[in-house]
């Protein structure tokens, strides 16, 4: 081969390893704004998350809670008076038409785009031009699946937990707020409740460790490959839970 094909072929090989290289860094850049919007998505179905827990029950020293959680309480008052009782039961069910039913669509629309984003997440990960971190991005994106089948689950568990709330709150507006008369359904429904509430509580940690997880997932891929995006959460101002 004579000096002027070695520079052809010297040309053409680097202009081919620069192709490559910049096809590679193309694809992790795709994942990475992929992220981004997955966890945009995700924030958002939190804030939805949060909003209707201050529904259903009062966890620890929080001092947040609903207008319809705070009727709900008053109703199963064994202190107040029969007619404050039936009275904050009407409240508590007036309350949940007006802004729990709707409190819980606005999950469910959220949680499909969660699912749109993970599924674009999974797409882009599989598709990684970049042999050296392609186990790392699948990684990352089982992991925003995970926690999109736990928002399901948390959903399908509120919607649980709300059917019971209201079939007691029925009763009790039914009975004038004589809760001697409610005593069998309120015994029986009480421990499934307490069941459910528990699970609550699980499939809330449980979608919470997800998330630490995928963030130490995402840190670690940024490190080794040199990735510059990532997303940024809100100040925690911007993300205060308004009851309703």
């Amino acid at each position: 081969m004579n000096a002027s094909c070695r520079y052809v072929a010297a040309v053409l090989c680097l202009v081919f390893s620069t192709s490559c290289s910049d096809a590679r860094r193309e694809s992790l850049n795709r994942f990475a704004t992929d992220y981004v919007a997955y966890r945009t998505a995700l924030y958002d179905s939190e804030i939805g998350m949060y909003a209707i827990l201050l529904d259903q029950a009062q966890r620890g020293d929080a001092r947040e809670v609903s207008s319809y959680r705070m009727a709900f309480v008053k109703a199963l008052d064994s202190k107040a008076s029969k007619q404050e009782r039936a009275y904050a039961a009407t409240q508590s069910l007036a309350f949940y038409q007006r802004g729990s039913v709707g409190a819980m669509q606005t999950f469910e629309n959220r949680n499909d785009i969660v699912d749109e984003k993970s599924l674009a997440l999974v797409e882009a990960a599989h598709s990684m031009r970049n042999a050296a971190y392609r186990s790392q991005v699948i990684e990352i994106a089982d992991s925003a699946r995970k926690i999109q089948h736990t928002l399901v689950a948390i959903r399908e568990n509120y919607f649980l937990i709300y059917d019971l709330q209201t079939l007691v709150l029925k009763a009790i507006a039914r009975e004038n707020g004589d809760l001697n008369k409610n005593f069998d359904i309120m015994r029986e429904k009480s421990s499934e409740l307490q069941r459910l509430t528990s699970e609550s509580d699980s499939l809330l940690t449980e979608e919470q460790d997800g998330v630490r997880r995928l963030q130490e997932q995402y840190a670690a891929l940024k490190g080794s490959a040199g990735i510059s995006i990532d997303y940024i959460e809100p100040p925690a101002e911007s993300s205060n839970h308004a009851s309703h």
